[in-house]
């Protein structure tokens, strides 16, 4: 599963992700570390408050996208630990 995170500098967790250019994007699976696999930039017309729907969207290969979550759910996706684990589920 793809999951996208918004990041403005592609090193902290954007507020808001409707609103974002920049997305870190991980691969995650059960019982293994998220891996980065991509970092999008977007122009303004596609953030997903711009965007329209007319045509493919880069986003639309991901299953999640999330901006301003918790600092502990952060933490959990990005480095996962078995207690973590249980809270993101």
């Amino acid at each position: 599963m793809l999951i996208a995170v918004a990041s403005q500098n592609f090193w902290t967790v954007t507020a808001h992700a409707g609103k974002s250019r920049r997305f870190l994007v991980f691969k995650v699976a059960p019982c293994r570390a998220p891996l980065e696999v991509d970092r999008l930039e977007l122009p303004k017309e596609l953030t997903i408050h711009e965007f329209k729907g007319e045509g493919a969207h880069p986003l639309d290969r991901v299953s999640v996208s999330a901006g301003g979550i918790e600092r502990g759910t952060t933490f959990c996706l990005l480095r996962p630990t078995p207690k973590r684990r249980r809270q993101v589920r």
